[in-house]
C-alpha cells in the first residue's frame, strides 16, 4: 500500500513547529519537514519536532533545506573550498533529519544553464549522498524547473552512471519544465523514492486534488504496477479557503484514491 504525505512548506510562513503542531492534529501521518532558517538546525529544535511527532504517533519522512537555492554555489562552482563548506554546513540537515527519524534529504541541485556535465555533477551528488549516509539518512535529487534535474534525459543518464542515487519527482515541476510525466517516471524508474503531488489544469500548475484535471487513478495505478514503495506527499501552495481544511479535503482523497486502486491492484 502506498502512503500519503504532506509538507510543512504547505502553511509556510508559519514557524515549522506550530504548522506540524497544528497538522499533526488533523488526518495527517506522514511528513516532509521543511527547515526554513538556520536556527531549526539545532539539537534542541530536532528533539522539539521529534517529540511532537511521537505525541502524535506521526512520521517524518524526509527534511528539505530552506538553502536550495544555495547549492549551485555550494557545491557545483570550481571552488573547492566552497564544496567542502557546503558538506559541512549540509551536515546539519543530515543529523537533523536523522533525529527526527527521516530517511531523506531533498536536493535540488544545480541549475539548469550550468555547463556541467551529467559525470562530474553526479560524481558531486554522490559524495554528498557518502556525507548523508554517515547519519543513516540519504539524499534524493528532486526535479525542478529552473534546476539541471528538469531533463528527464539527464535523470536517464545519470540513472545510468550512478544507480546508487534516488529521486524525487515533484508533478508541478515536471509540467512547468514542459516534460512529459511519464517520461520523468520512466527515468527515474526504481530508483524513484518520493513524490512531490498537486493536482493542476492547462492554466495552474499547483491545485488541491479534485480541482484539476489530472487523471490521478492512471498516475496512481503507474507507481502500483512499477512497484513504487515510498509516499506520495502533498506540496500545495496558495490556496483560498481556510488553508488546513483545503489541506485535509486534498489528503483524504488523494489517500482514498490510492487504496482504490491498490483493493483493484489485488482483485
Amino acid at each position: 500500500m502506498i502512503d500519503v504525505g504532506i509538507s510543512t512548506a504547505c502553511l509556510f510562513p508559519g514557524n515549522t513547529e506550530t504548522v506540524l503542531e497544528d497538522m499533526a492534529v488533523h488526518i495527517f501521518d506522514n511528513f516532509e519537514i521543511f527547515v526554513n532558517s538556520d536556527c531549526e538546525l539545532s539539537d534542541s529544535f530536532a528533539e522539539k519536532i521529534l517529540g511532537i511527532l511521537i505525541q502524535n504517533h506521526k512520521k517524518a519522512i524526509s527534511v528539505h533545506p530552506f538553502t536550495s537555492e544555495l547549492e549551485p554555489s555550494y557545491f557545483f562552482s570550481d571552488y573547492s573550498r566552497r564544496f567542502d563548506d557546503g558538506c559541512i554546513y549540509y551536515q546539519k540537515y543530515f543529523k537533523f533529519a536523522g533525529k527526527i527519524g527521516a530517511k531523506y534529504v531533498i536536493i535540488h541541485g544545480d541549475q539548469k544553464n550550468s555547463g556541467i556535465s551529467v559525470e562530474e555533477f553526479g560524481k558531486r551528488l554522490m559524495r554528498l549522498n557518502w556525507e548523508a549516509q554517515a547519519y543513516h539518512v540519504e539524499i534524493l535529487l528532486e526535479n525542478v524547473e529552473r534546476c539541471f534535474s528538469r531533463d528527464a534525459d539527464v535523470i536517464t543518464r545519470l540513472r545510468h552512471l550512478y544507480p546508487e542515487l534516488g529521486y524525487t519527482l515533484d508533478v508541478k515541476q515536471v509540467l512547468r519544465s514542459s516534460m512529459d510525466l511519464y517520461k520523468m517516471l520512466e527515468a527515474m524508474g526504481d530508483s524513484l523514492k518520493h513524490v512531490h503531488f498537486s493536482d493542476h489544469n492547462s492554466n495552474n500548475t499547483c491545485l488541491p486534488v479534485g480541482l484539476g484535471d489530472m487523471d490521478i487513478e492512471e498516475f496512481a495505478n503507474y507507481l502500483y504496477a512499477h512497484h513504487y514503495s515510498g509516499v506520495v506527499l502533498l506540496e500545495l501552495y496558495g490556496n483560498d479557503g481556510e488553508p488546513i481544511k483545503v489541506l485535509a479535503d486534498s489528503y483524504h482523497k488523494l489517500k482514498n484514491i490510492f487504496i482504490k486502486c491498490n483493493r483493484k491492484k489485488d482483485v
